[in-house]
């Protein structure tokens, strides 16, 4: 989400370096149980795939849910700079339902 513009695809690069366990072999839906969406394709010559999430939704929640994983120094840093984003107003909402805002620093910052 913080790619600009916004990626909602991903090259077969970047899951392979996200995602080291999947070594140099063939990447089958059931890798992501339904997370992510393989998209077979052609480069030239070369095989390609392309991964989606199935829905913008979930591609938030998750932001939201890693989000609120990070110490809170983070968080507020992450939310300075992109509370005013557009793009990020559903990972708002999300992140404010996982934490219940309970952050005072969080909210004295932001607010």
């Amino acid at each position: 989400l913080t790619a600009d513009p916004t990626s909602f695809i991903f090259s077969e690069r970047t899951i392979r370096r996200i995602f080291p366990s999947l070594g140099n072999g063939e990447i089958s839906d059931s890798f992501f149980k339904g997370l992510l969406q393989v998209h077979a394709g052609k480069v030239g010559f070369c095989s390609a795939y392309t991964f989606s999430f199935s829905h913008a939704t979930l591609q938030e929640f998750l932001a939201a849910f890693h989000l609120q994983l990070l110490p809170e120094k983070n968080q507020i840093e992450f939310w300075k700079e992109n509370l005013k984003n557009a793009s990020f107003a559903i990972v708002w909402r999300l992140f404010a339902g996982l934490t219940g805002l309970s952050s005072d620093d969080l909210v004295e910052q932001l607010v």
